[in-house]
């Protein structure tokens, strides 16, 4: 669930698509539990299972919509994101939730910060420090900052900007 959320977190679209999601994950595992605990599903399991299964694919597609769309997550694994409910679902009786997991593995090692930066065109800013007086400042500029503080390259490796 909380990798739904945080899927979902930068659209208003990708937040529904989340909510629906953990809303159908949430209905179905209680329902899941309480036939577990039962030993057997309950007369309403179907009543309760049909609309939660509904609600988990129809928040996956709209997840994978959104972040393939904000390039969040690369597109093959954008695209992916609704096999984890059919995996989960359709193919848990032949080892379904093994895919799943590797998917949501994926998700999770993309969707780290330090990877983020290693995608083209997306480079992380590279501290230079530099005391007053010592070599060239990186601001090209042939002077010190007043103040003796590091300067960041931003973007593209060159440009550099004062550190606030």
């Amino acid at each position: 669930m909380p990798g739904y959320l945080a899927l979902g977190a930068g659209s208003a679209a990708g937040r529904a698509g989340a909510f629906a999601s953990v809303a159908g994950t949430g209905l179905l595992a209680f329902a899941m539990t309480a036939s577990n605990l039962h030993g057997e599903d309950y007369g309403w399991f179907p009543a309760l299972a049909v609309p939660a299964n509904a609600l988990w694919a129809a928040g996956s597609v709209v997840l994978a919509v959104t972040t393939a769309r904000s390039r969040s997550l690369p597109r093959p694994l954008a695209v992916a994101l609704p096999v984890i409910w059919l995996s989960s679902i359709m193919l848990s009786q032949l080892g379904g939730n093994l895919l799943a997991g590797v998917l949501w593995a994926a998700v999770a090692w993309t969707a780290q910060p330090a990877r983020r930066h290693r995608r083209p065109g997306n480079r992380p800013p590279v501290t230079l420090p530099y005391a007053r007086g010592e070599g060239q400042p990186a601001d090209g500029d042939g002077e010190a900052d007043a103040d003796g503080e590091a300067l960041v390259v931003a973007g593209t490796y060159g440009t550099a900007l004062p550190l606030t």
